[in-house]
């Protein structure tokens, strides 16, 4: 299991990359989850990956996040090749998951 990126609540998709951005990050486009009801735009560097994630409107699920504590990190996100054993694995350790996502190459 890898660290595919690390997920931060913002309030300014632009403000928030631009602070990374001297830090060595490059911006990707931003896009627009209309299923989340969220715009999304990933930094990435040598270093790791990090999705900028802005609510759209106060339906937006990070909107109680950005009122509770304000611009933070909330989720992790994790890539595998055996799906399955690990979301039992992380299960067992009581991780809670607040979604999941498969791509899988057989679907």
């Amino acid at each position: 299991m890898e660290l595919h990126h690390i997920g931060i609540a913002v309030t300014n998709i632009d403000a928030t990359a631009k602070f990374y951005c001297t830090m060595g990050y490059v911006l990707t486009e931003t896009i627009e989850d209309k299923i989340q009801n969220v715009y999304i735009a990933f930094l990435e560097n040598e270093r790791g990956r990090l999705e900028l994630v802005q609510l759209v409107d106060k339906t937006s699920p990070v909107c109680n996040i950005l009122k509770k504590i304000g611009v933070s990190a909330y989720h992790f996100c994790y890539e595998t090749n055996d799906f399955y054993s690990t979301i039992m694995k992380l299960e067992k350790k009581r991780v809670q998951s607040i979604g999941i996502a498969c791509k899988c190459n057989w679907i």
